[in-house]
């Protein structure tokens, strides 16, 4: 992907709504300069946390939704621009869960747990996020449901 579409793509993930509250989490602003890059632009090979997010969960996945954001690395829907999962510090993980396909009641205990990089709170990123860490199996088809998740909710 060029730079100039890389732009468009963050302009877009700015620009939508749904994603303010976990920009904010992870201190991104409009006005921040901070540069977006495919994940195979910014794999170094020492992300470990980034191989297992986009190379085991999002192995089913296009490309085209792998992307890396400061030090952050995020699956968005490039059609709109909405983020659907993200990996943050080393080795935690969230993603914006289709809780009926997973069949998973949705409560704020989602929100709250144990990662490999110690206690969290996504409380407020809002009902539609859930810890990857509250599911103990199909991590791969949790992304893949999301993703065509934001398919169906364009807004």
């Amino acid at each position: 992907m060029d730079a100039k579409a890389l732009e468009f793509l963050k302009h877009r993930i700015v620009g939508h709504p749904r994603n303010e509250s976990l920009l904010q989490f992870v201190d991104v602003t409009p006005d921040n300069d901070w540069q977006l890059q495919t994940w195979r632009q910014a794999d170094c090979g020492f992300d470990e946390g980034g191989q297992i997010f986009f190379d085991n969960y999002g192995q089913h996945l296009p490309e085209n939704t792998k992307y890396t954001l400061l030090i952050h690395n995020l699956m968005v829907n490039p059609e709109n621009g909405l983020i659907f999962g993200a990996h943050y510090s080393r080795c935690t993980f969230f993603i914006r869960c289709d809780f009926n396909k997973c069949r998973v009641a949705n409560s704020d205990a989602l929100r709250r747990g144990e990662t490999l990089d110690g206690r969290i709170d996504i409380e407020c990123l809002g009902s539609e996020w859930a810890l990857l860490s509250c599911f103990v199996e199909q991590e791969s088809e949790n992304f893949e449901w999301a993703y065509l998740l934001t398919q169906r909710n364009e807004t």
